[in-house]
């Protein structure tokens, strides 16, 4: 079985994570390639390239980039800039976890402040790619290099043209779909049933490809759904697509939209996902087990039977709506307040408070820990998250409650735990309340966990293996 994504994004990575629980030996292919794919991902332009395959990891840090004597390089924990006598030359833009500062991309500017190209950098330190702007800039070209520096694809965003030189020989491609499929008829992926969640590309592969005996593709749909259903998904759904005849929707929203929008409901299946969950809706820890990523070992530790309550909010700003008045009116409760930065006095004077625990320049140890031991995460922060956390809280089963003015990320909030700003004491009393006893915090953690449709290795069986069995 192929999984074939645009890109590889959390959802992707999800749905990945889930075949490999559920036990399907998947081959998972990304088309776009951006230097820092995960173990165990390909991608067409990575295959044709990437000449030393044994290489370890080795990202290049933002002060490593070669640049020419007496230029300075700054960077935050956000970019960098290569300076030049006071001018930038150039912008540094980091791979996530941004804190690290690793490259991955690098604009290098003309003397005006207009970017002419860019350098695109992978997790061995290697400049890959280069793209190429013109005065308006609009991306012109994009050239991919092997690890010896020779040019290998030209990707020619004018005319849609990708240029392959393999062994010698050069192929030209009328469009990135056909590069694709040359990808994987070569590599015989054409032969397997194909997962794909993108109705662009890698749906327009599966139609290109060779039809099978009977169609085994499927389409994994991971966004919303407006006003009417997407005009390329249509074939899929009145039977004429090629190799694709069901579609499983990985959204309880995106679902019930399409029956009220007549979709047949032979065709559409409704399949959360398998989550990579650190910790049970008891509290114990679930440990991960060598790369399998398995989850089925725990520890007996259930770190919610304890006299108090502990809160977790880490912030990039000092803007956090109703904290004094949150850590005045929940006393029994430890606030732990993390930044990756230094903290403004404005955040700093919660110290008063007998239960505040400000933490300015947070090590990553002390977050790691917070998030094993934690019973909520508050998502009230003004400005950017930090550190994926509210993926992480999620994943970590800390019960995630916040302002609808300031979720980050909603669909990991259940409705249930999202309030007004102007109603922070429907939010006191909804901590309090599930405070009382396990059974409510489990039973909160449960609604939570099925609002992003959580679901089981049983699931993916029952709504798979009849189209996929040969």
């Amino acid at each position: 079985m192929i999984f074939l994504m645009d890109i590889v994004n959390e959802e992707g990575e999800d749905l990945l994570y889930s075949f490999r629980q559920a036990g399907y030996p998947v081959k998972a292919v990304s088309i776009l390639y951006d230097g820092y794919l995960p173990a165990g991902v390909t991608s067409p332009y990575e295959y044709f390239t990437r000449t030393k395959k044994d290489k370890t990891p080795n990202p290049l840090f933002f002060n490593e980039l070669p640049v020419p004597d007496f230029w300075e390089i700054k960077g935050t924990n956000e970019k960098g800039q290569v300076i030049d006598f006071g001018e930038q030359r150039a912008r540094i833009y980091y791979a996530e976890p941004k804190h690290k500062r690793y490259i991955k991309i690098v604009d290098w500017m003309d003397q005006k402040g207009t970017v002419r190209w860019s350098d695109h950098y992978d997790q061995y330190g290697h400049r890959f790619a280069q793209t190429v702007l013109d005065n308006t800039q609009k991306q012109m070209m994009k050239c991919y290099f092997d690890d010896d520096g020779k040019q290998v694809i030209t990707e020619n965003f004018t005319t849609g043209d990708v240029t392959l030189v393999e062994d010698g020989v050069t192929h030209i491609f009328r469009t990135k779909t056909d590069f694709v499929v040359y990808f994987m008829e070569k590599l015989g992926y054409d032969k397997e049933p194909i997962f794909f969640n993108s109705l662009s590309t890698p749906l327009f592969v599966s139609q290109k490809l060779k039809a099978n005996a009977r169609k085994q593709d499927v389409l994994f749909w991971q966004e919303p759904i407006r006003d009417s259903i997407p005009g390329n998904m249509l074939p899929i759904l009145n039977g004429t697509a090629t190799r694709t005849e069901k579609v499983m929707v990985q959204t309880h929203d995106a679902y019930e939209k399409m029956l009220t929008l007549g979709t047949p409901k032979k065709v559409i299946t409704e399949l959360g996902y398998i989550y990579p969950f650190t910790r049970d809706v008891d509290g114990n820890i679930l440990r991960n087990v060598k790369d399998s990523h398995s989850l089925h070992e725990t520890e007996n530790i259930p770190h919610n039977v304890k006299e108090n309550r502990s809160i977790l909010i880490l912030t990039n700003s000092d803007q956090i709506e109703g904290l004094a008045h949150l850590m005045e009116a929940l006393p029994d409760m430890t606030f732990y307040v993390g930044a990756i930065t230094e903290m403004s006095q404005k955040l700093l004077s919660h110290s008063k408070y007998k239960n505040a625990r400000m933490l300015p320049n947070i090590e990553m140890k002390k977050v790691d820990e917070l998030f094993a031991t934690c019973d909520f995460y508050l998502d009230i922060n003004q400005g950017g998250e930090i550190l994926n956390a509210i993926r992480r809280a999620f994943l970590s089963n800390l019960l995630i409650l916040g302002y609808k003015e300031t979720l980050h990320k909603p669909a990991f909030v259940s409705p249930d735990n999202a309030y007004e700003t102007a109603k922070v004491d429907q939010l006191i009393a909804r901590l309090r309340s599930t405070s009382e006893s396990e059974a409510s915090m489990a039973e909160a953690l449960k609604r939570q966990q099925a609002h992003k449709l959580f679901a089981s290795p049983e699931d993916y069986h029952r709504a798979l293996d009849a189209i996929v069995e040969s």
